[in-house]
């Protein structure tokens, strides 16, 4: 009805007969053993003007538990700097990135101009993840019985420091 003609598999064992226009890799990139690999692959398979679509989810806003986000499934995570660095190294360029969700979503496109940024997201991955562990962490408690737990602790380190805690608690979950 539409003409499309749409291809799936093993993109290391596929042969291709022609370049495509779109090619689309929705929570696909992070679970490639080589992405380097199967995106010049892809590069390679893209029409001129061709476009490669990318989500991935976005370590700097992590869904779910951390547990669940860190998935085996998942052998890469990525962070704007890093897709944007990963595309750049195979000869793609970001045409657009919305990175204002828990995904990235990128369109991108084949560029003889390879750009170099190869900015060190370390700290930056390092100091958000803490920061979500931290305000998950407390939130977890919270939900999980809080006035039970923050009896626990009245009864441990005193009721007025329990008092205390329970309420800084209570403003920092407000607050996210």
């Amino acid at each position: 009805k539409y003409n499309l003609d749409i291809k799936t598999g093993i993109l290391e064992r596929t042969k291709f007969k022609k370049k495509f226009d779109l090619i689309i890799l929705s929570h696909v990139l992070e679970h490639f053993d080589n992405p380097n690999k199967s995106l010049k692959i892809i590069r390679n398979n893209l029409k001129k003007e061709g476009l490669v679509y990318i989500e991935v989810p976005n370590i700097l806003k992590p869904y779910n538990n951390l547990s669940f986000f860190f998935q085996n499934a998942h052998l890469y995570t990525f962070s704007p700097n890093t897709v944007r660095a990963i595309l750049a190294k195979n000869g793609l360029k970001i045409e657009w990135l919305d990175d204002s969700g828990t995904f990235l979503k990128v369109f991108a496109r084949s560029s003889d101009f390879i750009d170099s940024l190869r900015e060190d997201d370390y700290r930056l991955v390092l100091s958000s993840l803490k920061r979500y562990r931290t305000r998950k962490f407390f939130l977890d408690i919270y939900d999980f019985s809080a006035r039970s737990f923050f009896r626990l602790i009245g009864f441990i380190i005193g009721k007025n420091s329990s008092d205390k805690l329970f309420k800084y608690l209570k403003t920092i979950k407000s607050k996210v």
